[in-house]
């Protein structure tokens, strides 16, 4: 007679392990490409739920839907480089040194 172990493994293992597959791991993911695209879509919206965080305590802040309402709020509000207005920087010169230089006495 040999010595062998047989494992025997509950019915139970198995549904457990496939609800938590089946569960959808990705729905934080989900739920925040949707929140993603309704804020970047709907200013109203976002700026709701931007008020309603700054209202309340910080704990409410550090959640999800505030997170992304806030990224895309200063993404929106600051648009791109492109749209700006030139700021019209001098490049330092000599000549625009000395002349600052005697503005200042």
């Amino acid at each position: 007679m040999r010595n062998e172990k047989v494992v025997r493994t509950s019915p139970w293992f198995f549904v457990a392990a496939a609800s938590v597959l089946l569960s959808g791991c990705d729905s934080g993911e989900r739920q925040a490409r949707e929140l993603t695209v309704l804020y970047s879509s709907d200013v109203t919206a976002r700026r709701e739920k931007l008020k309603e965080c700054k209202a309340s305590s910080g704990v409410v802040r550090r959640e999800t839907k505030c997170l992304i309402a806030a990224d895309i709020e200063a993404r929106e509000s600051i648009g791109s480089f492109r749209d700006l207005p030139p700021m019209n920087l001098q490049v330092p010169t000599r000549e625009n040194r000395l002349q600052s230089n005697e503005e200042a006495k």
